[in-house]
């Protein structure tokens, strides 16, 4: 389900300001994640979890209009919007956040080296 809001979210600048609006710099980008994120604040694992599903959702509806030679609006060229839907359907993955979101690297000592127990 959360993956599914992720996909649709960016289109609802459609119903709010129209076609002519389509493709708003602030609906097809990676803020509301990290919005969502910060709400999301030091509250339950799973509600996290939901995030980072919320993320994975909208990575894919940026990477969607790539694809489709989606252009953002106000922003000179298709080659420019298309770096940036792409810059930020990454940030959506690729930050450290996301992976908090997930529960990833939860563990600090996992990959740790222990020196001492090696001699060195």
């Amino acid at each position: 389900m959360p993956c599914y809001l992720g996909t649709v979210f960016p289109d609802l600048d459609i119903r709010l300001l129209g076609i002519s609006g389509h493709r708003n710099p602030l609906f097809h980008s990676s803020v509301s994640f990290f919005v969502l994120g910060l709400l999301a604040g030091r509250q339950a694992r799973f509600l996290h979890i939901l995030v980072a599903g919320y993320g994975v959702g909208l990575a894919i509806h940026l990477w969607w209009d790539i694809v489709y030679y989606g252009d953002v609006r106000w922003l000179p060229g298709g080659t420019i919007g298309r770096l940036r839907l792409g810059v930020h359907g990454l940030r959506c993955l690729m930050t450290p956040s996301s992976a908090r979101y997930a529960g990833v690297g939860q563990n600090k000592d996992v990959g740790a080296v222990d020196y001492q127990a090696d001699g060195v």
